[in-house]
């Protein structure tokens, strides 16, 4: 994806949280310019400036002012062709979830690895879907419940509850199918096809395991 003339925005109240943000996306994004911003009105500002040169917005999930998924819903309605990935202390399942269906394409928490954090940044910069993982005390409740399909002796606990996690993802984003065809180091990849689409097009999810 070509960004010479493309924008992306850094949305934390903490300078340092920021700072280290805006070291990666310099090492693995190739944007003309990288702003910043440390509450919601500045944010609104900026995308109201810049409108579809705006790609990526890289936003803490409690930036003052922006209400967590309220003010999400509102960005991802108004411009909706930002790519959202949102950052926060918390990431349990609940928070992580009410993020992605308020408009947001990507989570990560801000506890993640430099690596961690960008593959994040590209996976969401290349138009798709990022979760990170649970932490394991946050397992999802119906995952001892898993589907005849998840019960594959291959798989591991933690394999199968990401693709509880990846299904859960998918009905956010209305899309009926999907195949998780590899689990590569610490990542699970999986090709989905919007039912809702004529079109034959793919996607993918990164799920973290």
């Amino acid at each position: 994806m070509a960004r010479d003339n493309h924008v992306a925005i850094v949305a934390d109240d903490n300078a340092l949280c920021g700072a280290g943000l805006l070291h990666i996306m310099d090492s693995c994004l190739s944007f003309s310019k990288v702003l910043t911003c440390r509450n919601f009105r500045e944010l609104a500002g900026i995308l109201g400036q810049y409108r579809s040169r705006v790609s990526l917005a890289v936003i803490n999930y409690d930036l003052p002012g922006m209400k967590r998924a309220n003010g999400l819903r509102r960005l991802s309605e108004a411009w909706p062709s930002v790519r959202i990935l949102t950052t926060a202390d918390n990431s349990d399942r609940d928070t992580i979830l009410e993020a992605l269906s308020a408009g947001s394409h990507g989570f990560i928490p801000k506890s993640s690895s430099s690596q961690e954090l960008e593959n994040a940044l590209m996976a969401t910069a290349e138009g798709h879907v990022f979760v990170s993982h649970l932490p394991m005390d946050q397992k999802p409740a119906e995952a001892s419940q898993s589907t005849s399909s998840n019960n594959d002796a291959r798989l591991t606990t933690r394999q199968r509850e990401v693709l509880d996690l990846v299904a859960t993802v998918c009905a956010l984003f209305g899309v009926g199918g999907v195949v998780v065809f590899a689990f590569l180091r610490n990542t699970a990849t999986a090709r989905i096809r919007p039912v809702n689409d004529p079109r034959v097009f793919e996607s993918a999810a990164f799920v973290n395991v």
